[in-house]
């Protein structure tokens, strides 16, 4: 197992009218002596991502062995 998470958040889109879902890599989460800390992919920007109405971003945390 690796000693990180890949993180994602999934982006709603239509297509030929059926509803899918895109995953869109973000970052990685990783610990190192001092703890758990994320590194985020320069050109992303969370507060572009729709929410829905909601006040925060989900991100979700995945083994990078794991496809999506």
């Amino acid at each position: 197992m690796a000693d990180y998470k890949v993180l994602k958040v999934a982006v709603p889109y239509v297509f030929q009218g059926e509803e899918k879902t895109k995953w869109v890599h973000v970052g990685e989460l990783r610990k190192n002596d001092n703890g758990f800390f994320l590194t985020l992919e320069p050109y992303i920007n969370l507060a572009g991502f729709d929410r829905d109405g909601k006040q925060k971003v989900l991100v979700s945390a995945f083994d990078p062995d794991r496809e999506t």
